[in-house]
């Protein structure tokens, strides 16, 4: 449930902003002003197309702004080229903020974000340059390159006339590493290089500063040692991932296996960890980084419950107040592109909808993602003839963040699907994701034994294609589709142990026969998920988050008056 926290009639200045408009000879009650007097569910009440309804409800959730909030976002990964869920959720965070649905949340904030972008173009290896020369069978191809929108949407706004520009600008950081968010990634050069940006930050005088994930925590403390924002400036953090509870949380660039390096089992690997970062072991570090970010926090954010769990558990004793649950959104131009093809299926009859001919798994090519599993499911012994007796083709798509895993993962689809599978090494766009891979999807299996979320999940569920997940109950998307007092009549994403291979295999092999109570099966969670992902959008997260950041500042500005 969305709730939009409120505590009426509260109004407080902006104590730094006040100071320097009273230099520049301007009025020192500049302010936010909240109201805030009650609790209301917007998450169920507002139909999901109808702006006036939207307007209504949310004025009455009492949010009124008598300026401009200035947001300072801190994320590595924003700039193109996109690489994770991090960044598209981050932009679609910002994109809620910014675009603010004319005003119905206040006045349109203005947003700075210090993110990072890669140094220079890699050399193509094998696995791009096969990407580049359409190492694609997707029908038909798109060509739409990837997260090209987004970038031009923003790049539109920093081009237009201030009166009609959406506030927002990003300052860049090169980073010699890119792909990468964990241990092996550029997380010091970017902290270093945020002090570039301090004069500018100063200038921009943030009401709030948002982090995302530990790898904010760098720039936080270069921005804040250098004077760039006050101390009482509230810092929210946004946790993406929680990576000190997973197992294969670093990429190990070796192609395979975790790199967590444990010291009770490899000496060797201790001495070279604790040599470059003065950590026995992996998890040590991120459980440092994490509970660090937590301590500086005003306030966590967690994607999932069982992300906040363990948020709980690792601030204990550090969190000024309870970590907040807030689930990503279905991205506004993913949910364009379902909603157009569920208005093209009610005219099925003169319009025939795409064939559903792929079984797919979208992720991330990398070890922590277990990509292997759905490998092993698609090329098992009895799964392999039925889909090419069906005609169903292995649909593989994702960013080879770790290329040797990526070569390993494509060679084994290969030998089995010879010129059958359809592959695509990249990070694509919304069009393409939607419209030529989920939109003529079957099943999507996402393999993953942790996920903090699972954008793709939702995504796959907005087309109407069922995804089946691990039964871990560390799936953070199972918040928003699993029905488990009712499952599976009355789930919205199927469940089975991604680790028993044979048990999914011959669950797979029962979805899709054709028998006919598998087939309603299948269609019921389809219509179930496709329900609730196009349901909970940008719209309402925005309404709850800057919700959330509002309460902060009140809260700081009162302590500051104290």
């Amino acid at each position: 449930m969305a709730l939009v926290s409120t505590v009426a009639g509260a109004s407080y200045p902006h104590p730094q902003r006040a100071a320097v408009g009273a230099e520049r000879g301007q009025s020192t009650h500049s302010e936010w002003r909240i109201n805030l007097c009650h609790q209301i569910d917007v998450s169920g009440v507002v139909a999901a197309d109808d702006p006036q309804q939207q307007k209504s409800v949310i004025s009455h959730a009492g949010i009124s702004c008598t300026m401009a909030p200035r947001i300072l976002v801190l994320s590595m990964e924003f700039a193109d080229p996109l690489f994770s869920g991090n960044g598209v959720y981050c932009r679609s965070l910002v994109r809620g903020w910014v675009e603010n649905y004319d005003g119905v949340l206040g006045a349109n904030p203005e947003i700075l974000i210090v993110c990072g972008q890669p140094q220079q173009q890699q050399p193509q290896g094998k696995l791009e340059t096969m990407a580049a020369r359409r190492y694609v069978r997707l029908q038909p191809p798109s060509s739409e390159s990837s997260t090209a929108r987004d970038q031009k949407q923003m790049q539109q706004q920093l081009r237009q006339k201030p009166s009609q520009r959406q506030n927002v600008e990003y300052l860049p950081v090169s980073l010699p590493v890119w792909r990468k968010l964990d241990i092996t990634s550029s997380w010091e050069a970017f902290g270093l290089g945020a002090k570039q940006w301090v004069n500018r930050v100063q200038e921009f005088m943030p009401d709030v500063v948002v982090g995302v994930d530990w790898t904010s925590l760098g720039p936080f403390k270069t921005l804040l040692d250098g004077g760039a924002f006050a101390k009482k400036t509230p810092f929210v953090y946004f946790n993406f991932r929680v990576f000190s509870v997973q197992r294969n949380a670093s990429s190990g660039g070796n192609g395979g296996g975790s790199a967590i390096r444990d010291s009770n089992k490899d000496n060797d690997n201790k001495k070279k960890n604790k040599n470059n970062n003065g950590y026995a072991n992996d998890r040590d570090f991120y459980r440092q980084k994490e509970r660090e970010t937590i301590a500086h926090a005003s306030v966590s954010v967690a994607l999932c419950q069982a992300d906040g769990v363990a948020l709980t558990s690792l601030g204990d004793g550090l969190l000024q107040r309870p970590v907040e649950i807030v689930n990503p959104p279905l991205r506004d131009d993913v949910r364009r592109y379902a909603l157009a093809a569920q208005r093209a299926a009610q005219f099925e009859a003169t319009t025939p909808s795409p064939v559903r001919s792929y079984i797919t798994c979208c992720s991330r090519l990398t070890p922590e993602k277990n990509v292997s599993a759905f490998v092993d499911i698609v090329t098992h012994k009895r799964v392999a003839p039925l889909l090419r007796a069906k005609n169903i083709t292995p649909c593989l798509v994702g960013s080879p963040t770790d290329p040797l895993y990526a070569e390993a993962m494509i060679k084994r689809l290969k030998t089995i699907f010879p010129g059958e599978s359809s592959i695509v090494l990249d990070f694509v766009s919304a069009k393409t994701l939607g419209c030529d891979v989920f939109g003529r999807s079957v099943l999507n299996i996402h393999p993953a034994l942790y996920e903090a979320y699972g954008m793709t999940i939702v995504e796959a569920a907005a087309f109407g294609t069922p995804s089946l997940i691990h039964n871990s109950g560390d799936i953070g998307a199972a918040d928003l589709l699993l029905d488990q007092l009712d499952y599976p009549n009355k789930t919205g994403v199927l469940v089975a142990d991604m680790q028993a291979i044979e048990a999914v295999a011959d669950m797979v092999v029962n979805l899709l026969s054709d028998r006919q109570d598998t087939v309603n099966v299948l269609d019921g969670v389809a219509r179930r998920a496709q329900e609730l992902a196009l349901r909970w959008n940008e719209m309402r997260v925005a309404t709850r988050t800057l919700s959330l950041l509002k309460e902060m500042l009140l809260l700081s500005n009162k302590e500051s008056d104290l």
